[in-house]
């Protein structure tokens, strides 16, 4: 890259403390039937984060060994396509589609958008602003679906 690319939308700490949506304590993103390919989140209300687990552990950082706390969930769904024997898949990364954002203990539905080489959520038309801190992106496909592959507790 000869220029970085343009910066992502954050909201102030005030604006994030206004943040609306359905409640969303617990989401949990499945890829197979296996357990080893289960994502779940868990959001820490002390915290106001989300703690990451995949095949049943939490995961963590590998150098410090702390917990994985995120402050996004995007999870989009993208057209796949098998392109071989081997199970490898080709992704649309264009075409955009639909997703769910998490943060702070909420989640709306968004719209994803390709902009410049970068994915970004937007809720009516409008680019949604991330929380600053980590955010974590899960991609499932387009079939079976978020509806199929995404469970959420909606309180």
């Amino acid at each position: 890259m000869d220029t970085p690319p343009a910066a992502f939308t954050f909201m102030t700490d005030k604006e994030s403390g206004k943040l609306t949506g359905r409640e969303v304590k617990f989401a949990t993103v499945s890829y197979f039937s296996s357990r080893m390919f289960t994502a779940k989140y868990e959001y820490d209300s002390a915290l106001g984060k989300y703690k990451r687990f995949s095949g049943g552990e939490q995961t963590i950082d590998l150098e410090s060994k702390e917990p994985v706390l995120l402050d996004n969930i995007l999870i989009v769904e993208m057209k796949h396509q098998v392109v071989d024997r081997s199970g490898r898949r080709e992704i649309d990364l264009q075409s955009g589609g639909k997703g769910y954002l998490l943060q702070k203990g909420k989640m709306n539905e968004v719209e994803w958008r390709n902009v410049g080489g970068r994915i970004i959520p937007f809720i009516n038309s409008s680019e949604a602003p991330f929380v600053p801190g980590k955010t974590w992106v899960n991609i499932v496909p387009t079939d079976p679906g978020l509806l199929k592959s995404v469970t959420l507790n909606v309180q």
